[in-house]
């Protein structure tokens, strides 16, 4: 994997930050960077694991050194970290150590780690393989043949080579065509914003070689255009007007869509409960023809689209196939689709589970409600995995955690022998992070321990995403 930046202090503030988040998904406590210990110890980044045996609470201090080298670890490299360790373990014995090497360490050190390791569990070495498994895990690093089908798809080739990437809190894929050109993904294998590559431009120059293979010279016109969608659908769903002189290509558009009415040479967005599925699918395609900037979303926050997604939910049955949800699950739909925009994509179309049948059969139904239900879980995983989005989610539509429970019954071919049940919080943390700039703000995803308090137990910062005004 790659760790980018646009110098070597930079690379190495990236690594500490992805370590962080890594310490604090897994409920890791007091997690810190860039301490200077007893006797001028510089650590990256320190933590405290909190345990209770007995009803006693134990404390085990975590000291990391994160490396984001090109090449493996060395012996004066290892040899300065055991020190550090040491120093550590004299203000507290039960001190652990993790020396994270981005590309491993070479033979040497490897020999010394397993000497040192038939005596000493609390040391530990960690490659940037065990940092890609959880991004994969998290859904914010998509699999490799997945990301090249889409690389055919957005470039019309496929890559030789794949490397997942990380900088500013968000997971990329760099695609090699030779060794003289590259491009790059969203860690999910879309295509990214002409905006995010530019943030990312600097930081890839400083750590690749070679020419940076954009996806078309129309993108950024395809995107500006898109912007002036959004906005001019902001103004509509706040009960605005939109006039040809606003914005004559974006009027055209709008005054011979089935979901608006054209008055007075001024268009507007016709009310909800006016407008047909077909008409509230038109829409929701023409607001996500192209990836959004959260920015626009303003009306989202206001949450003026709300009673557009309802009437999605009015028309499940036409759009789902004859799907029918009972009473709660409809109003838990209702509840938590405004929310996320993947539902509403998905809203559209039906769920590929789902075949036309006699829907009074009581198991094929239920059958078609959990696909259904799989797919809304799977959208919402998926706008959580997005950094930006989630940052949003967090701000404006208060979303802060996610309890996933699963129980598994295992059962032999004459009874249930057992069942295994787990619940996991994931909650939405805000992370600080310094740099040459003074400093900026990250929405991740972490492990949020089974005693902490639920979200509305807590407080939480105010918004530090900024919206374009509507």
């Amino acid at each position: 994997m790659l760790v980018l930046g646009t110098t070597s202090k930079d690379k190495g503030t990236q690594l500490e930050t992805l370590v962080r988040v890594a310490l604090a998904d897994e409920g890791f406590e007091n997690v810190r960077a860039n301490i200077i210990g007893a006797g001028g110890n510089e650590l990256d980044v320190v933590a405290v694991q909190s345990t209770v045996l007995l009803g006693q609470a134990t404390a085990t201090p975590v000291l990391c050194e994160a490396k984001a080298y090109a090449n493996t670890v060395d012996m004066p490299t290892w040899q300065r970290f055991l020190g550090k360790l040491f120093i550590g373990r004299h203000e507290n014995p039960r001190t652990v150590g993790v020396l994270i090497a981005l590309n491993g360490v070479n033979g040497n050190v490897a020999g010394s780690l397993d000497i040192l390791r038939q005596r000493d569990a609390g040391l530990l070495v960690i490659d940037g393989t065990v940092l890609v498994g959880r991004a994969r895990g998290s859904a914010e690093l998509a699999d490799e043949v997945e990301v090249a089908s889409a690389a055919e798809s957005v470039f019309g080739r496929r890559p030789i080579a794949l490397e997942p990437a990380y900088y500013n809190a968000a997971w990329s894929w760099v695609l090699r065509w030779s060794p003289d050109s590259y491009s790059i993904l969203r860690g999910d294998g879309s295509a990214p914003l002409t905006v995010e590559i530019d943030v990312l431009r600097p930081a890839l120059a400083e750590v690749l070689q070679g020419a940076l293979w954009e996806t078309s010279d129309t993108d950024a016109v395809d995107e500006a255009r898109h912007d002036r969608r959004l906005q001019a659908l902001g103004l509509l769903f706040g009960g605005g007007v939109l006039s040809r002189s606003d914005a004559p290509d974006i009027f055209e558009e709008l005054s011979s869509a089935s979901f608006c009415e054209e008055l007075d040479a001024e268009v507007r967005l016709r009310q909800a409960a006016e407008l047909s599925a077909s008409d509230v699918a038109a829409l929701i395609r023409y607001l996500l023809q192209r990836r959004i900037r959260v920015r626009h979303l303003g009306f989202v926050a206001k949450r003026l689209h709300e009673p557009y997604i309802s009437r999605l939910v009015d028309e499940l049955p036409g759009l789902q196939l004859g799907l029918t949800l009972d009473e709660d699950d409809e109003q838990a739909l209702r509840r938590v689709a405004p929310m996320f925009p993947s539902i509403w994509a998905n809203l559209l179309e039906p769920v590929p589970f789902l075949i036309p049948h006699d829907r009074s059969n009581a198991d094929a139904a239920a059958a078609d409600r959990e696909a259904f239900w799989e797919m809304i879980q799977s959208c919402i995983r998926a706008d959580l995995a997005d950094p930006a989005l989630r940052a949003f989610l967090f701000d404006y539509l208060d979303v802060a955690e996610l309890e996933e429970r699963q129980s598994t019954v295992v059962k032999t071919k004459y009874e249930a022998v057992a069942e295994i049940t787990t619940a996991v919080r994931n909650g939405i943390g805000v992370l600080e992070v310094p740099n040459d700039a003074g400093g900026s703000t990250h929405h991740v995803m972490i492990r949020v321990l089974h005693g902490a308090p639920e979200p509305w137990e807590s407080t939480h910062p105010n918004p530090s995403l900024d919206l374009e005004d509507i």
